[in-house]
């Protein structure tokens, strides 16, 4: 039996350790990555070949797909979704066995606020609030000097909803606070989407009705275990490890339960990473010294958060636990692992030329090779480095 698993990644809700999961499924053996962002041009191909499959095939995919919360994918309520429901039900009439299985995760307010904070809206005011738009030009977009000054409303909600978090958090010309000055107008995406009413959270509702797994960012091993129940996947344990600019997990099969360490807040994060300059305390204690200021500054901007996390965790407290140790699967012997996997496992986003090579899923990897080269001539986003 194979699946199709879809996790909605939105900034900053533990969705880069659920690609690295992913990632590491993928080198077992176990499934397919498909990710980081979802083109227009490669989403019906793929589709295409998912529809194409019988009860009777040989060689069903398994696809470990990831939704990112980019520009690239504010399509997904509009399109991706809907041709995945729709996608459930021919396999369901048909008798396909090949579970579609969505899931995603949604942080506490405040947590989420601070980490996005933190994550890129620092830094951005550190430099004087400057968008790059293109080589020698620049804008300024006054989100303020503080968290406390820093207001996109309802951030979260709107993020999973809409896409295109960017847009809605400042960091792109055009979007928040929608300035208009000069020459300058407010992008038409964010002027379509960014107030949040009680009609959108009823639509936000019907969108997570859907998914297989929502689970609040704290629950991450239990959604994790859920998940694997779903697709057939062996659980993995994780340990983060502070690295230069982003996060890499250690992953090893594990027959009973994940343990994937958090705490964010307390983890190494280098300078660099963050985009601020050298010596610059970034701690929560540092950019929060009054703690309850800023968790009544997060309620006051974004009320349709707290409402949505609430709901979410009284959900999932009162789904079933998955129960049932899980077996580790078979997977490719080490020598034989995708063909194209960064030395570090990671995405690379700046390597260009020489140091770039479109990647190739091994031949062990399960499916067709038709699915996986398709996969494979979709995934532009992802490189070696010359070592790998």
């Amino acid at each position: 039996m194979g699946f199709v698993w879809l996790d909605r990644h939105l900034h900053k809700n533990g969705g880069s350790t659920v690609r690295e999961l992913m990632r590491r499924h993928e080198e077992a053996g176990g499934c397919v990555y498909w990710g980081y962002s979802l083109s227009a041009e490669s989403w019906p191909r793929l589709l295409r070949l998912l529809r194409s499959l019988n009860s009777s095939e040989a060689r069903p995919p398994s696809l470990c797909v990831e939704e990112h919360g980019s520009a690239a994918s504010a399509r997904f309520v509009t399109t991706h979704l809907p041709d995945l429901l729709r996608l459930r039900e021919l396999y369901r009439q048909q008798r396909v066995r090949v579970p579609i299985v969505l899931t995603t995760r949604v942080r506490e307010p405040l947590s989420y606020y601070l980490s996005f904070y933190r994550w890129k809206i620092l830094g951005m005011q550190l430099h004087g609030n400057r968008i790059a738009l293109s080589p020698g030009h620049e804008a300024i977009n006054p989100i303020g000097s503080s968290f406390l000054e820093w207001t996109p409303p309802n951030l979260q909600s709107v993020g999973l909803l809409h896409g295109d978090v960017e847009l809605f958090a400042g960091l792109r010309q055009g979007g928040f606070p929608g300035v208009r000055a000069g020459r300058r107008r407010p992008h038409p995406y964010w002027v379509a989407n960014h107030r949040f009413e009680a009609r959108h959270f009823k639509a936000l509702l019907r969108v997570l009705s859907s998914f297989d797994v929502v689970a609040p960012l704290e629950q991450f091993d239990a959604a994790s275990l859920l998940t694997a129940e779903l697709t057939g996947l062996p659980p993995l344990q994780a340990a983060r490890l502070p690295l230069a600019w982003m996060p890499f997990l250690v992953l090893r099969p594990r027959a009973t339960r994940p343990c994937v360490q958090l705490g964010e807040e307390d983890r190494v994060v280098s300078p660099r990473a963050l985009g601020v300059p050298q010596g610059v305390n970034t701690s929560y204690a540092f950019i929060c010294p009054d703690m309850a200021a800023c968790r009544a500054h997060v309620h006051r901007i974004a009320p349709w958060d707290y409402k949505l996390y609430r709901h979410v965790a009284r959900q999932f407290r009162a789904r079933p636990r998955a129960v049932r140790p899980l077996p580790p699967s078979a997977g490719c012997s080490s020598s034989r692992r995708s063909a194209c996997c960064c030395t570090q496992g990671n995405i690379c986003f700046n390597m260009t030329g020489r140091e770039r090579r479109w990647r190739r899923p091994a031949a062990c990897l399960p499916g067709s090779d038709a699915m996986k080269e398709a996969v494979a001539t979709a995934m532009r986003g992802v490189c070696c480095s010359k070592a790998a």
